[in-house]
């Protein structure tokens, strides 16, 4: 819970300076906590979940990045015509494996 709270704060202060369209947002949700929930649907709420992040970010990607890290460098140097990310998932899989 002190991580949880901690993060949020973190996220807090960064949308503070950051403009409208760039702030991040804050989700807690606790998976273990809900899976063992007799009502729970966890597939719908993480499809929802999903949706919503795809809405906001545009893209979805799964898998090794295929970049190098020097061909990554040499990458970051030049104009690719492509937008920066608008948008980073993260997810703590602890709850997963105990």
């Amino acid at each position: 819970m002190m991580l949880r709270r901690e993060f949020k704060n973190a996220v807090g202060y960064l949308n503070e300076i950051l403009p409208k369209e760039s702030q991040l947002k804050f989700i807690h949700w606790d998976f273990h906590k809900f899976a063992k929930s007799k009502s729970a649907n966890v597939l719908a709420v993480l499809g929802a979940v999903a949706r919503e992040a795809l809405d906001l970010t545009g893209f979805y990607y799964s898998g090794k990045t295929a970049v190098v890290k020097k061909k990554a460098t040499q990458l970051s140097r030049t104009n690719t015509g492509r937008d920066p990310s608008l948008g980073d998932i993260r997810t703590n899989s602890g709850d997963l494996v105990r």
